[in-house]
């Protein structure tokens, strides 16, 4: 199933626009005779021309304005109401094809009956109109995968109403929708210091990190990565993992709304791990070092989170029970298991304990408490797990960083790095990690990339995210995409009822990537396309996938270089009529393209191809250079505008009380020459500096002329008879 036609009527910038997106077919929609038309392009590309399964690919440019990214949100309303979502604004009308069929659906305001499909073309045996309820046999099948680096307020209130998970006909990975969703995801999102705040922002990034991170300890995508990289596509191959543990107990931050005696983020620190802690703690081994801090992270991450769940008064005593429990922690009780187990036992007491205000608030803190309390086993399980020999064997910290950290302790950031290869017992680790590190994460995770090779591996983990959460390292199940498909509910119980839902497996995708070239260098703009038509094969192989179409729009020309010119739909906005339209008139070739010529076509440059502020330097400096010629030659080159500007400069210059020929010399050299001298275009800069060769020359003999002018007879006698004996001297000579 591919999508082949999409007509907007009354929505944005957009009144009855069309626009074809099959390389087979050509549809034009006949108002008058309302009537679809349908004919052969006979400019077909040849068979797999973009990759085995890829059945297309088409690139949406226009200027500001131009309303490429309301296409595409035009498209995910009409398709989402076709599933049942909100009803799409203006009419429209978006048509699939499949084999020899077309299916077409109109949206619910549509005002009159639907469209006859006439068909001239070869290629097409039937047509059908889809009623809402035959979308989900028909589409069903489909996924609609929608991308984009820029942060669209549209996006994040979809969330509101439409959950665009990955079991979703619409797969969501807008950031909008990530940072509004990812949130619901936190195994522990009640425990969060408030449900609005920078709680959305950190986790968006916390689970891009994970995303990424499972996409490279998947052995069969970092096998494929590293195929690609040695067929020289430039597809970041991560072979470390970064990571940076926060060493700080950061009990600050939870205990802001109540006053207490003593300083809880050095005292009580020094109490509970006074035993564990000797002074010299940095001169010792610094695995040693790293096991020790990696269980206090996690002990007070759990103290974090069950002070949250805390009211003011169960704070204090907290602090309290705490301090007098001073002395069960000076001998030596069994490791960090056991100081766990008592802090935890002195948190339950106090929750136990009914002090407080009961209300609503109250309420709230007890049941995050409830959730809390269920995740204690996982913080035995984490501590337990790891221990000095396992941390030796699998992370490795650089002598260097080591060393950095004993000599400034007050950093409090340790980091260390994990080979990608050593895959099983990482994403163990890291599994075991996430079930406690929520609300607060102790751990930071990089991986020494540009910012543009972090987007691309963000992008192809989101592709790879489709799949099943147990899809790691090959342990469970293929590659599968699926849809389920829930009965109508409410935002807040969809997730629930997919989970007895009907699952449909996927045999066709078509992606939406917004703003395609957002955040990567030139260089990545000009591989993207060749990358991404690589990749996505691999990952969405034919036995996965059977067709893939993907849909592009771009600011940029330089993606245009990899796209034949029937697979380029050009907006324009038209400013008199005050709404967009498909540019059909003639444009440069695109495929194969030099890239200069590209940026030069005017539909990208208007203006030409020089920025803005150098245009305007470059213009001031010819008005100066055309005013010093005025003013050397007046009566040659004379005309009312520039006598006005000489009249205006002469007063200027008496003004400052300067002469004429020296304004205009000292303007030629340190006005006009340095101007001249940074223009890199090498025909204009040898022009002008030859203009302003010529000029100093021509004042030259006009300061002489003006010389001689001002002398009297006997320097005028004089002068002669130098010159004269200077002639006879040559004469011999």
């Amino acid at each position: 199933m591919q999508l082949m036609y999409l007509y907007i009527d009354g929505y944005s910038n957009f009144q009855k626009a069309e626009f074809n997106f099959s390389q087979d077919l050509y549809l034009h929609f006949n108002a008058n005779e309302n009537v679809i038309e349908i004919s052969d392009t006979y400019s077909c590309l040849p068979e797999h021309f973009w990759g085995d399964n890829i059945n297309n690919l088409s690139v949406i440019v226009g200027n500001n304005g131009a309303g490429k990214t309301s296409l595409m949100q035009y498209l995910i309303s009409i398709f989402l109401e076709a599933h049942e979502g909100v009803v799409a604004d203006g009419q429209g009308i978006m048509i699939f094809g499949e084999g020899n069929k077309l299916y077409g659906y109109r949206n619910r305001y549509w005002e009159g009956p639907p469209p006859s499909m006439s068909s001239k073309s070869e290629l097409i045996r039937s047509v059908q109109w889809l009623e809402r309820a035959d979308v989900e046999s028909v589409l069903g099948k489909t996924k609609l995968i929608y991308l984009t680096n820029a942060l669209s307020v549209r996006d994040t209130k979809r969330n509101l109403w439409y959950n665009g998970n990955r079991f979703a006909p619409l797969y969501d990975c807008s950031i909008g929708n990530l940072m509004a969703s990812n949130i619901e995801k936190d195994m522990n999102k009640n425990l969060r210091r408030s449900p609005m705040g920078d709680s959305e922002t950190e986790a968006y990034f916390f689970y891009e990190q994970y995303k990424q991170i499972k996409f490279v300890f998947d052995r069969r995508q970092h096998q494929i990565c590293a195929e690609l990289k040695k067929d020289k596509i430039p597809v970041p191959v991560p072979k470390i993992l970064y990571l940076s543990l926060l060493m700080g107990n950061q009990l600050s931050t939870v205990w802001d709304d109540v006053e207490l005696d003593f300083d809880q983020g050095g005292e009580v620190e020094k109490r509970v791990f006074q035993n564990l802690y000797p002074q010299v703690e940095y001169e010792e081994d610094p695995y040693i070092f790293l096991w020790k801090q990696l269980c206090r992270c996690a002990i007070w991450c759990a103290v974090r989170s069950a002070i949250r769940c805390m009211s003011g008064a169960e704070k204090v005593q907290f602090e309290e029970n705490l301090w007098k429990a001073d002395s069960i922690f000076k001998e030596d009780i069994g490791g960090y298991c056991e100081i766990f187990k008592r802090i935890w036992q002195i948190i339950v007491q106090v929750k136990a304990n009914k002090r407080g205000y009961a209300n609503k608030r109250k309420k709230i803190r007890n049941g995050n408490w409830e959730i809390l309390r269920g995740c204690y086993n996982y913080y035995i399980e984490f501590l337990n797990y790891i221990n000095p020999e396992i941390i030796i064997e699998h992370f490795k910290i650089d002598t260097e960083e080591w060393d950095i950290l004993k000599q400034h302790p007050e950093i409090e950031m340790i980091t260390f790095t994990v080979n990608t290869d050593d895959a099983d017992w990482f994403m163990e680790f890291l599994q075991k990690y996430r079930y406690i590190c929520n609300p607060d994460y102790f751990l930071d995770f990089h991986w020494g990339l540009s910012s543009g090779e972090n987007s691309l591996l963000s992008l192809f983990a989101s592709f790879y995210y489709i799949f099943n959460a147990d899809y790691t390292n090959e342990k469970h199940g293929g590659y599968k995409i699926l849809n389920k498909f829930a009965q109508q509910s409410s935002r807040s119980e969809q997730f629930e009822q997919l989970e007895q839902s009907r699952v449909v497996q996927c045999n066709s995708v078509i992606m939406l990537i917004d703003e395609a070239d957002l955040t990567y260098h030139p260089e990545w703009q000009r591989v993207f396309i060749a990358l991404l038509t690589a990749f996505i094969p691999k990952i969405y192989p034919p036995q996965c996938c059977q067709d893939i179409q993907i849909v592009l729009s771009t600011h940029s020309p330089i993606l245009l270089s990899d796209v034949p010119q029937q697979n380029v739909i050009y907006l324009k906005y038209d400013p008199e009529k005050h709404f967009t339209v498909v540019d059909d008139s003639s444009h440069l070739g695109t495929f194969g393209q030099n890239i200069h010529l590209l940026f030069k076509e005017s539909f990208f440059l208007k203006e030409g191809t020089i920025g803005l502020f150098a245009q305007r330097k470059m213009s001031e400096l010819v008005r100066n250079l055309k005013e010093i010629e005025g003013e050397i030659e007046p009566e040659k080159n004379k005309t009312e505008e520039d006598e006005y500007e000489r009249s205006k400069a002469e007063q200027n210059r008496k003004k400052q009380g300067e002469s004429s020929e020296k304004s205009l010399e000292y303007r030629l050299e340190h006005e006009c020459r340095p101007y001249a001298e940074l223009i890199a275009e090498p025909i204009i800069r040898r022009k002008v500096s030859m203009w302003i060769e010529t000029l100093e020359q021509r004042l030259s003999r006009r300061n002489k002329i003006n010389q001689v002018q001002k002398m009297t007879d006997a320097e005028l006698e004089r002068e002669l008879v130098r010159l004269q004996k200077e002639l006879n001297r040559r004469k011999h000579d």
